[in-house]
């Protein structure tokens, strides 16, 4: 069964991820197309207007972590409120992109604690104020997960890491890209621990949306 593309596609919803399928419905025609075996590859594919570059929608989008503190029995929820990026969307459904963080942005809701985070003991944000992680591939895997390989920067340290992706197709200009995955923030010099009081592993989650720009 073909697939709608150009503006036509005016809705088009689906998880990737553990292995669901992506699921089409054409809501001008009020076409109602079952679930069909395609991945996000394949949407792009039968969609060249997708391919193009894209911009961060910094009003509809965040960036999240939690950790724990008192030796695990307190939870820690903060964000970074100052965030930006861009991205590419190639014919072969490959991506490249970058996400740029104003690390002084960290909040927690605690001002104390925030200037405790802002300072040389977290992530020194008068000697290193940003953040980058650059987004250098998708992959699909034989389950049809997908990874997207980024080179995370903290602090003038960088990790190559792989995170599971899903994405959602919006329209025919706007992606959705949700992703997470558990970092240890001592790998990048983020290690102030008084008396282990504090978690080295952080739970770090993006929701994002990008606006095709070209």
């Amino acid at each position: 069964m073909a697939v709608p593309s150009g503006s036509s596609w005016t809705c088009i919803t689906g998880v990737l991820s553990q292995g669901r399928r992506v699921s089409i419905t054409d809501m001008s025609s009020a076409l109602f197309c079952e679930e069909q075996e395609l991945t996000v590859l394949d949407v792009v594919a039968s969609n060249p207007d997708s391919v193009g570059k894209y911009a961060l929608m910094t009003d509809q989008s965040s960036i999240e972590f939690k950790g724990r503190s008192l030796w695990g029995l307190l939870r820690v929820r903060g964000r970074f409120t100052d965030i930006s990026g861009h991205g590419e969307l190639f014919e072969q459904g490959n991506v490249l992109g970058e996400l740029i963080v104003d690390s002084a942005s960290i909040s927690t809701g605690i001002g104390k604690r925030d200037e405790h985070l802002r300072s040389p003991d977290f992530f020194d944000t008068a000697r290193f104020p940003l953040i980058s992680v650059n987004v250098t591939g998708l992959r699909q895997l034989p389950s049809q997960e997908l990874m997207i390989d980024v080179a995370i920067w903290v602090k003038g340290v960088v990790e190559n890491i792989s995170i599971p992706v899903t994405v959602t197709v919006v329209d025919d200009r706007v992606i959705h890209v949700q992703a997470a995955a558990t970092i240890d923030r001592t790998n990048f010099g983020v290690d102030a621990n008084q008396l282990g009081m504090v978690s080295d592993s952080v739970d770090v989650s993006a929701d994002l949306r990008f606006r095709k720009t070209g």
